[in-house]
């Protein structure tokens, strides 16, 4: 059937000028080539329809399969499904535990790593004697 169906797409014509010019060019006349009427070419056609439909499905799969095969599993996806299952209290006992270790581990903040100038306040300076008053004293006091 499928031969068959090559053969009568490889000898018919492809333009409607190519049909014209077998039949003579006449307009009277319609030509199915090949085919006895246009039912027969109607069948042709939807089988011709059919299987290109399931091969197309066919490689679609085929395809599905190829790519579906190189997605690695996703690691997180098990234990996160063990996880719910637990009991609360566990559940709860773990969370904990990860808390604490998180907290111990925390070291101190580093504002500049290495290298830079630190951030100084800006130097106080007096603007009236009452203030450079107030400033030498604070200095007296600290030193004591």
């Amino acid at each position: 059937m499928e031969a068959e169906r090559n053969e009568q797409i490889a000898n018919e014509p492809h333009t409607a000028e190519a049909e014209q010019t077998k039949t003579g060019g006449g307009t009277g006349e319609i030509s199915f080539g090949k085919f006895k009427d246009a039912k027969s070419l109607l069948n042709a056609y939807n089988s011709l329809e059919a299987e290109f439909t399931k091969r197309c499905q066919r490689l679609r799969e085929l395809e599905g399969e190829r790519t579906g095969d190189k997605t690695p599993p996703d690691p997180l996806a098990e234990p996160a499904t063990e996880f719910r299952n637990i009991s609360p209290a566990l559940r709860e006992r773990i969370i904990g535990d990860y808390l604490r270790e998180l907290s111990a581990a925390k070291s101190e903040a580093v504002v500049l790593g290495t290298g830079g100038m630190p951030v100084m306040k800006p130097v106080a300076r007096p603007r009236t004697i009452v203030e450079a008053g107030k400033l030498a004293r604070e200095l007296i006091e600290r030193k004591e």
